[in-house]
This record gives C-alpha cells, sequence and structure tokens, in this order.
C-alpha cells in the first residue's frame, strides 16, 4: 500500500498542506473544527510525519537527545519509554547519549559531540543537570534543555522532579511504624538530587519520631547495583546490624536482598528491605519488594513535551512540574519481632 503524504491529508480534509503542516506543528492559529477534520484524515490515511523531509524545509532537525549517566539501567530505560512516547506523537527522533560525570573532559566531550550532531535541544538527566561545565557549553551553544531533577531549580531552564524527600520520609515512617528504629539507610549518588532529597526525608522521619540519627547507619552508594552490596555488606557484618534498611533505589535493594540471603537471613521476618523506584524488579524479587513509586516515565514524557514546545516556540502558561511519589508495599517489608 501507498504510503500517505502530506499532500493525500490535505486533500481527504479539504485543506491547504500548510494548514496540514501548522495542525502537525500544534500551532495555535487552526480553528478547531478544520484542526479536527485534519486530525481525523491523519488518523483514517494512517499518516506519519517525515522528520527528515520536514527538516529540509526549515532550520530544524526534530530531533532531541537524552544526555544520561546512571548507574542504575533500569532507571535510564524508563526515562526513553517516556520521552519516546511523545516524540512519536509529535514528529520527532530521540538520541540517547551516556556521558561518565566522573570524567576529567566531560565538557569537550559533549562539546565536540555537539559539534557533530545536528539536534534542537536536550533532555539532561542527573547527576549531569547541574554539571556547572555542561550548562556553560549549552548556554554558549544557545541549545534549548530541559533537566530532570536538578538541585540548583534556577530559571536557567525548565525543569521537572518529583517530591523524593516526602516520599523517603513517608517510606521510613512505614518502617518506624513496624516497630523498626535501627535502620540502615543507603545513599544515591552524591550529586544527584533524588539522592539528596531522599536522604534528607530519612533524617525528617527519624527526627519526628525522635530516633537518634546514628551516621554509622548510613552508607554512600551510587545507585549501581554493586554499590548496594558494598554497602549491605557494611551495615550486616556490624555487631548490632540493623533490622531494617532502605535503598535508594530499586537496583541497591535488590543487592542488599542478595547480601542477606548469603548470610542465611530470612525476609523478612529477620531484615526488612525497601527500595525506591517501582521499578519492574521490584515485582521479581522474592519477596516482592516494598519500594517507592516514582513516576519516571511521566518526569521524561512532561520534560519532552516542555522541550518540543520551546524547540517549536508554542505559548505555554506553565513550565516547571512537580510528579507526586507514593510508598507500595509489598511482603518484603514486616514487623519488627526483634524489638524489645
Amino acid at each position: 500500500m501507498k504510503k500517505a503524504t502530506l499532500y493525500d491529508v490535505a486533500e481527504k480534509a479539504k485543506v491547504s498542506p500548510k494548514t496540514v503542516s501548522r495542525v502537525i506543528n500544534k500551532e495555535s492559529s487552526v480553528r478547531e473544527k478544520t484542526r479536527a477534520a485534519v486530525l481525523a484524515a491523519i488518523e483514517t490515511l494512517n499518516y506519519h510525519p517525515n522528520s527528515y523531509a520536514r527538516s529540509l524545509r526549515n532550520s530544524r532537525a526534530y530531533v532531541i537527545a537524552l544526555l544520561y549517566d546512571s548507574r542504575s539501567p533500569v532507571y535510564v530505560l524508563d526515562l526513553q519509554i517516556g520521552i519516546i512516547s511523545v516524540c512519536e506523537s509529535e514528529g520527532f527522533n530521540i538520541l540517547i547519549q551516556p556521558y561518565d560525570i566522573a570524567s576529567e573532559t566531560l565538557t569537550d566531550d559533549i562539546d565536540d559531540w555537539l559539534e557533530r550532531t545536528r539536534i534542537d535541544g536536550l533532555i539532561i538527566s542527573p547527576p549531569l543537570t547541574d554539571h556547572v561545565g555542561l550548562l556553560q557549553v549549552l548556554k554558549e551553544r544557545n541549545i534549548q534543555f530541559v533537566r530532570i531533577s536538578p538541585i540548583d531549580k534556577s530559571d536557567i531552564s525548565p525543569y521537572v522532579y518529583s517530591n523524593d524527600r516526602a516520599a523517603a520520609k513517608a517510606m521510613t515512617e512505614h518502617l518506624i511504624a513496624l516497630g523498626h528504629e535501627a535502620i540502615g539507610f543507603i545513599t544515591g549518588h552524591p550529586e544527584h538530587n533524588g539522592a539528596i532529597e531522599r536522604l534528607k526525608g530519612y533524617k525528617d522521619a527519624l527526627s519526628a519520631a525522635n530516633i537518634p540519627l546514628d551516621d554509622n547507619l548510613i552508607k554512600q552508594g551510587d545507585f549501581s547495583f554493586e554499590s548496594g552490596e558494598i554497602c549491605a555488606r557494611e551495615l550486616l557484618n556490624q555487631a548490632v546490624p540493623p533490622s531494617a534498611i532502605f535503598a535508594s533505589n530499586d537496583n541497591m535493594a535488590a543487592a542488599t536482598m542478595k547480601v542477606a540471603r548469603q548470610k542465611g537471613l530470612v525476609l523478612p521476618d529477620e531484615l526488612s528491605i525497601a527500595g525506591f523506584d517501582d521499578s519492574r524488579i521490584s515485582r521479581q524479587l522474592w519477596p516482592p519488594l516494598t519500594t517507592v513509586q516514582q513516576p519516571i516515565k511521566e518526569l521524561a514524557a512532561r520534560s519532552t513535551e516542555l522541550l518540543i514546545n520551546r524547540v517549536l516556540n508554542r505559548a505555554v502558561e506553565k513550565t516547571n512540574k512537580v510528579f507526586d511519589c507514593k510508598v507500595i508495599t509489598r511482603e518484603s517489608t514486616s514487623v519488627n519481632t526483634k524489638k524489645s
């Protein structure tokens, strides 16, 4: 079957090709009746805009990129799913570009990549969101970008984030309500805003419950499975180990389960474990993981909408947005039977 063209859509909707283009680009000047007719024609003909052809007609590439440095592959995958869902509906393509924030040549590497790549804008995920060198390069090149969960919430760009602090506080309160007081905490990457906020939430809950903060129960991870193993081993090898461990993501919580089983602990009777993200792995573990549901795909989708709106010069009422998280209780946490 012949692939439908923009001109086929225009003919079926009884409008000009220019009007079809304006509808595709979501320009506000099109009357609603006309817009509805064009959208109906697009659906009937199964028409998909050709981003390459569109880029030849104007200065846009109809390509955006995701820059990331994450020790959690599941997190990056969910970001991609959220971004792609919007790109497909908008007729944009997406490039996925990883970088190591610890690299001494990070700024130069990204600058070189931008020199060789034609894109309309960037979505930046943590911890790259607050890299001073990267942000300076983007400013000098005048490139549109949106940040996910930045530490710096100034107006240098639109941004989206979730209420990690409140969510971590709620999870810690859940463990306290089960009778746990010696609660180990495994932090995430120290330059990741989510990790910083989750640690604050953990401390908030302890303070509210008048439980003294024990620095020996806090271990520095980086969101990777490997760092979770190291931290969990340090916590569980203490003379008096915690009765519960709250890891800053599901990846490190899964590693904690591994270490606990290696030590012969019965879960959750002898150790309660909680995570953060509600990734697929949280439901595949045994016992299923109590965790915080974070709307990663929604964060990514909203950041993509914000970026494309800026690229296409659309007028929008509000840019920055905060997303709510919620505690999901499963079988990996239970009442502390050892509490005296």
